[in-house]
C-alpha cells in the first residue's frame, strides 16, 4: 500500500471504529497478496461491502481537503491519525499490519521491502526477511513488537540498539542500512544484511557432538578459535568507540557460509560515560534455564555474564565485562559447557549465586584435552576481579594469535622445552636440519663413550691380570727381605766389634782396621740410622754410638748425651720388658698421630748376646724403599706405596711415566679405600672412574718378622692416560664423524636450498 491508502485505512478507522475489524482484515488481506496494487483498498472494501460507493467518495474527498488544508504533508497527516486512533486499535493495527510502517512516508523513498516472510523473533522485536527494491537484495528487518511500543523506555533503546549497530561499521558487525523511526506509536524498525548462516552455539554443539579424528578436532577447534578471534576485533572495535556490549555469548554470533563471522544482538549495548540503562521495571526475557537474556536490575545473559553483572552492579560494567564473555565463550568451545552451570539444571537465583561465590572454572577439568595455554587464556579472561582480566579486547586477541600461530602466551609463562617445541613447529624446515644434526651429535658421543669405556674396561682387564701376575711375586719377595732383615740383626748382634763397642765404653774407636760393622752396614742401603743402647748402672737405657747416614756412608759418633725422647723409645721401652725378646718392627708416624694418614718411618729393633751375656740393645731406622725397590720392580704406567692399614704411607715408588706425587693425589680422591680394606678380611679392593684416568689397585702383604705376623698395604695406581691407547683409537675415529657432521651439514644446506627454489 502506498501513502494514500494508507491515509484511507487509518481515515476509516477513525471514522468508523466500529467496523475497524472488517476493514483490517480486508487491508490485512490485500496486503498479503503479492499482486496487491495502489490504491485498491477502497474498491476491496467496496466489494466486500464493508462501505458503499458513496461513502467511498465522500472519505477521499474529506481526505483530499485535509490535505489541501495541510500542504499535501502525508506524513503528517498519517502521524496525526495514528496518534489519534485508540491504543487497544492501535496495536489491532500493528498485528494485522506488522509491515505497515515500511510503507509510510519517506520510508518508501529507500525503496520496497517486498516478499516478506518471518524470519526470527527476540525479546524487542521481530525479524523479517525481505527483498529490496529496486536493488533485489535480500535483507533483514527488525521491528519492534507491537505491544512494547507504548513503554517509552524500550521504545528509546530499541532506538539505541539501531543507531549503535548502524554506527559500529566493522567486517564482524552487521552492517545496518538504514534506521527508521516514526511518530510515537508507530513501531520503529531498521534495515540490515542478511547473514546465511548458522550460530556459534550451534557449531560448538556439533563440535563437541561429533565423532572425528584428533587432526580434524584440533583443525576444528582452531577454526572455533578463529572465529572468536573475529569477535574480539569487533568488540574492541566498539570498545574504541566507548560501547560495550554486555551480552557476548555463543548465540549472538552468526558464522556465515562463506567464512564471515558476525556479533550481532546490540540491544543491551551501553555507551560509556552516560547513564542510560534500561528500566528496573522491565520483565525478564528469558527462561527459567536462564539461557535467554535479562534486562531490568541485571543486565545480561545469566549463563555468560559476568560477576559484575550478576550483582546488578551496572555502574562497574565497562570493557572487562564484555572480556569476561570472551572469556565464557571460550569456555563454552572448549568444553561444550557454560562457565557456570558446567551442565548441571540450574535455576535462575542458583546460576547467579555461582557466577558469584564458584571458583573460576578450570577448562582442563571437564576437556581433558584442551590445550594448556588456551586454558591459561580462558583462566585469565574469566577472573573474577576485573583488574585480573585482559584490561582490553586487542590484548586477548594477541594471546589468542599467539596462540594460532604456535607462539608463547603472555597468560601462561612456558619452560624452554615448550617455547622449543613451539619453534619446532613454527619452522620446520632449520628444526628437522638442526633436529638431524643434534641426532647426528648424539649417536657420536654414544659412539666415542662406548668406545672409550671398552678402552677402558680392557685396559682395566689387562692391568688386573699384570697385577695379578705380580702379586705373589711381590709378596715372596716381601718376605724374603724380611727374613733377610731379620738374619741382618742377629749378624749385627754378633759381631766382635759389636761387642766392643759395648765392652769398650769411653775408649776411642779408630776406622783403622775396621772392617766388620762399619764396611756391613754401608753395603746394606736399607739402613738409614742405627743406634746402641745400654743399661747403666742405674738401669736407665742410655745410647753410646750412633751411626747416621750420611753421603752414602754411616760414620760412628760416640754419644756422649742423648734425648731419649725419640719416635721409637715406646717401642724400645716395650721390647726390653719382653720376656724372649725377639727383633720387632716399630711403624710411627712423625706427626704421633696414628689416625691421619701421612708418612710412616719404620724401625728395627732387636737385643744384643754374647756368650749368653745381654750387652744392649741396637735400633736400626730402615730404608723401605732401599730394601723393597728391586722386589717392587718398575711398572711402566703406575706408581706403587707401601703403607700400613690405616693409610701412613712408608714410601712411594715413582713408575716410568707416572710420577709419585701426581699418584699420592689420585689416591687423595679415593678417602675410603683403607676403611674398605680394615674391614675386609682378606682380599683386595680395585677402584676406578670412568671418566678419570687412574686404576686403584690395593691389597694387603701378609709377612712374619721376629716370629710375629703382620700386614702392610701394597698400592698400585694405574694412569690409564700414559699408555695412549684412547688417543690412538678415539683421534681419528673423532675426526672421521667431525668430517661425516660436515658433511651432512653441507648435504642438509643444499637440500634447503633446494626445496626453497622449487617454492618461489
Amino acid at each position: 500500500m502506498d501513502d494514500f491508502d494508507i491515509l484511507l485505512l487509518l481515515f476509516l478507522l477513525q471514522e468508523r471504529e466500529d467496523d475497524s475489524q472488517e476493514i483490517l482484515t480486508v487491508a490485512s488481506a490485500l496486503s498479503e497478496e503479492a499482486d496487491g496494487g495502489t490504491r485498491r483498498l477502497g474498491r476491496e472494501l467496496v466489494r466486500q461491502k464493508v462501505i458503499s460507493s458513496q461513502e467511498l467518495r465522500d472519505s477521499l474527498k474529506r481526505i483530499a481537503e485535509f490535505l489541501n488544508d495541510h500542504q499535501w504533508n502525508e506524513s503528517h497527516a498519517i502521524s496525526e491519525w495514528i496518534g489519534a486512533l485508540p491504543k487497544s486499535l492501535r496495536k489491532d493495527l500493528w498485528q494485522r499490519l506488522p509491515t505497515l510502517p515500511w510503507h509510510v512516508g519517506a520510508d518508501s523513498e529507500f525503496g520496497g521491502l517486498r516478499d516478506e516472510e518471518p524470519f526470527a523473533k527476540g525479546g524487542l522485536g521481530q525479524i523479517w526477511k525481505v527483498r529490496e527494491d529496486p536493488t533485489g537484495r535480500t535483507v533483514l528487518v527488525k521491528q519492534m513488537l507491537p505491544e512494547l511500543i507504548e513503554n517509552e523506555a524500550l521504545f528509546e533503546r530499541f532506538i539505541t540498539e539501531g543507531r549503535i549497530t548502524a554506527q559500529l561499521e566493522h567486517p564482524n558487525i552487521v552492517p545496518v542500512y538504514r534506521v527508521a523511526q516514526h511518530a510515537h506509536g508507530i513501531p520503529p524498525y531498521y534495515v540490515m544484511r542478511w547473514i546465511q548462516g548458522t550460530t556459534l552455539e550451534d557449531e560448538i554443539t556439533a563440535f563437541h557432538q561429533a565423532e572425528m579424528t584428533l587432526s580434524d578436532r584440533r583443525l576444528r577447534l582452531r577454526n572455533l578459535v578463529q572465529r572468536l578471534v573475529n569477535i574480539c576485533e569487533a568488540v574492541a572495535f566498539a570498545h574504541s568507540r566507548r560501547i560495550v556490549h554486555r551480552d557476548i555469548k555463543p548465540s549472538n554470533v552468526i558464522i556465515g557460509d562463506y567464512g564471515e563471522t558476525h556479533l550481532l544482538d546490540w540491544g543491551l549495548a551501553k555507551v560509556l560515560d552516560t547513564t542510560t540503562e534500561p528500566p528496573s521495571e522491565a520483565e525478564v526475557v528469558a527462561e527459567p534455564s536462564s539461557q535467554g537474556t535479562m534486562q531490568g536490575t541485571r543486565i545480561g545473559s545469566p549463563l555468560w555474564m559476568a560477576p559484575e553483572q550478576a550483582r546488578g552492579d551496572n555502574a562497574n560494567v565497562d570493557e572487562r565485562s564484555d572480556i569476561y564473555g570472551l572469556g565464557a565463550t571460550l569456555f563454552t568451545i572448549l568444553t561444550g559447557k557454560s562457565p557456570h552451570t558446567l551442565g548441571r539444571s540450574l535455576m535462575l537465583p542458583q546460576v547467579l549465586e555461582a557466577i558469584q561465590l564458584e571458583p573460576t572454572p578450570r577448562a582442563s577439568d571437564y576437556a581433558a584435552d584442551t590445550p594448556k595455554a588456551l586454558e591459561a587464556i580462558c583462566a585469565k579472561a574469566l577472573s573474577k576481579d576485573p583488574d585480573e582480566r585482559y584490561p582490553s579486547a586487542k590484548e586477548l586477541v594477541s594471546d589468542l594469535e599467539h596462540w594460532l600461530t604456535h607462539e608463547p602466551v603472555s597468560a601462561l609463562p612456558e619452560p624452554w622445552v615448550r617455547r622449543l617445541a613451539r619453534y619446532a613447529i613454527a619452522h620446520p624446515t632449520p628444526s628437522a636440519i638442526l633436529g638431524g644434526l643434534v641426532q647426528a651429535l648424539f649417536v657420536c658421543f654414544v659412539t666415542i663413550v662406548t668406545v672409550y669405556v671398552v678402552i677402558f674396561l680392557q685396559l682395566r682387564s689387562f692391568s688386573a691380570r699384570i697385577l695379578d701376575e705380580r702379586s705373589g711375586i711381590q709378596e715372596r719377595t716381601i718376605q724374603e727381605n724380611m727374613t733377610r732383615l731379620e738374619r741382618d740383626l742377629a749378624f749385627i748382634g754378633q759381631l766382635d766389634r759389636v761387642s766392643e763397642l759395648f765392652q769398650g765404653r769411653g775408649r776411642p774407636i779408630g776406622h783403622e782396621g775396621d772392617e766388620t760393622l762399619i764396611p756391613f752396614l754401608r753395603d746394606r742401603p736399607r739402613y738409614d740410622a742405627a743406634y746402641l743402647l745400654e743399661r747403666d748402672a742405674k738401669g736407665k737405657l742410655a745410647p753410646i754410638w750412633a751411626f747416621t747416614q750420611r753421603d752414602g756412608a754411616l760414620p760412628p759418633e760416640r754419644v756422649e748425651s742423648m734425648n731419649l725422647e725419640q719416635p721409637w723409645t715406646t717401642c724400645l721401652k716395650r721390647f726390653v720388658h719382653q720376656v724372649k725378646p725377639h727383633p720387632i718392627l716399630c711403624m710411627i708416624a712423625p706427626n704421633h698421630d696414628d689416625r691421619e694418614p701421612g708418612r710412616l718411618d719404620v724401625y728395627a729393633i732387636a737385643s744384643v748376646r754374647r756368650d749368653g751375656v745381654h750387652l744392649g740393645y741396637i735400633v736400626m731406622k730402615l730404608d723401605l724403599r732401599g730394601m723393597f725397590s728391586r722386589a717392587l720392580g718398575i711398572h711402566p704406567f703406575a706408581a706403587i706405596a707401601m703403607s700400613d692399614l690405616k693409610g701412613h704411607i712408608m714410601f712411594w715408588q715413582d713408575g716410568d711415566r707416572v710420577s709419585a706425587d701426581a699418584a699420592a693425589k689420585a689416591l687423595e680422591d679415593f678417602p675410603t679405600l683403607f676403611r674398605i680394606l680394615q674391614e675386609q678380611g682378606k682380599g683386595e679392593h680395585t677402584t676406578w672412574d670412568y671418566f678419570g684416568k687412574f686404576i686403584i689397585r690395593a691389597e694387603r702383604i701378609p709377612f712374619v718378622f721376629g716370629g710375629e705376623s703382620d700386614r702392610i698395604v701394597l698400592i698400585t695406581v694405574v694412569d690409564i692416560s700414559q699408555t695412549h691407547a684412547t688417543e690412538i683409537v678415539l683421534g681419528p675415529l673423532i675426526g672421521a664423524m667431525l668430517c661425516g657432521l660436515i658433511m651432512i651439514l653441507l648435504a642438509s644446506f643444499l637440500v634447503w636450498k633446494f626445496l626453497r627454489s622449487l617454492m618461489y
